[in-house]
C-alpha cells in the first residue's frame, strides 16, 4: 500500500460559488415536471437545489481524499432504489453515487 499523501484543500471554483449564491438570493426554485420554473422564498434553497449544491461538496471532497489516497480515480455511478439496498421500501428512483475506484482500469462503473 503506498504512503498516503496529504489531504489537500478542498478546491471549489468562485464562479460556481457565485450562480448557486444568486439561486440561494432569489426567488426562483427547481423547475416543476412541465419545466417551469418554482417559487421560493429568498436566502434559502429549495430540496431538489440544496441536494444539487451538496453535490458541488461532495465531488470536491472526493477528489481531494482520492489526491490524498495516491491518485485513485473517482467516478459517478448510477443505481436505482431499492434494487441496490433490499431494506428500502420507497419509490423506486434513480440514485448517483460518487465511488472512488481501487483501479487504474478506465472502466464507466468501478466493477461492483
Amino acid at each position: 500500500m503506498a504512503e498516503l499523501q496529504e489531504m489537500p484543500s478542498l478546491r471549489i471554483p468562485q464562479a460556481i460559488l457565485a450562480e448557486w449564491g444568486a439561486k440561494w438570493s432569489g426567488s426562483e426554485g427547481s423547475p416543476d415536471s412541465a419545466g417551469a420554473p418554482t417559487r421560493k422564498k429568498p436566502n434559502r434553497f429549495d430540496k431538489k437545489q440544496g441536494m444539487e449544491f451538496g453535490r458541488i461538496f461532495d465531488q470536491a471532497f472526493g477528489e481531494a481524499l482520492a489526491e490524498m489516497l495516491g491518485g485513485v480515480p473517482v467516478v459517478w455511478i448510477s443505481t436505482t432504489w431499492p434494487r441496490r439496498f433490499p431494506w428500502c421500501s420507497g419509490n423506486r428512483k434513480t440514485v448517483e453515487w460518487m465511488r472512488l475506484c481501487r483501479t487504474r482500469r478506465p472502466r464507466s462503473t468501478c466493477g461492483q
